[in-house]
């Protein structure tokens, strides 16, 4: 009886261990990255929260956003609260659990209006910006 709960314990452990909140949109093919960092130290029984906004000019669309958790205990968050993916900007909140501190990599992958052409006609897919369908 103690060697199943033993293992059940140990099997729970290690999905907490590998549970995540990192925030992939998008894809990279392609395309050129930027990168961003965003750090807030922890403070004692509070919640830390940063919004970090990039924008590009016109052209230059957002194909592909990765935000990455680099704290030990994995449980802060990161959503997109405007813009995003096929826009030319995003503005991404972050929010850590109590007690902990914000430690995330962002990287945003974009792609001019030109190239981004090049490579649907090479793929024979459809592009959808705004109301207009491109088709190739």
């Amino acid at each position: 009886m103690y060697q199943k709960l033993y293992l059940y314990i140990i099997v729970i452990y290690i999905i907490s261990l590998c549970h995540s909140y990192d925030l992939y949109r998008g894809y990279d093919f392609g395309t050129r990255m930027s990168y961003a960092e965003v750090k807030k130290h922890g403070l004692l029984l509070f919640k830390r929260h940063a919004t970090k906004s990039f924008s590009y000019p016109l052209g230059t669309t957002i194909t592909g956003i990765a935000c990455v958790d680099l704290s030990p205990n994995k449980e802060a968050t990161a959503t997109i609260t405007d813009g995003g993916i096929n826009e030319n900007f995003v503005k991404i909140n972050f929010e850590s659990e109590r007690s902990t501190g914000l430690k995330y990599i962002v990287e945003i992958y974009t792609s001019s209006y030109k190239n981004l052409m090049e490579n649907e006609v090479t793929r024979g897919t459809n592009l959808h910006y705004g109301k207009s369908i491109i088709k190739t």
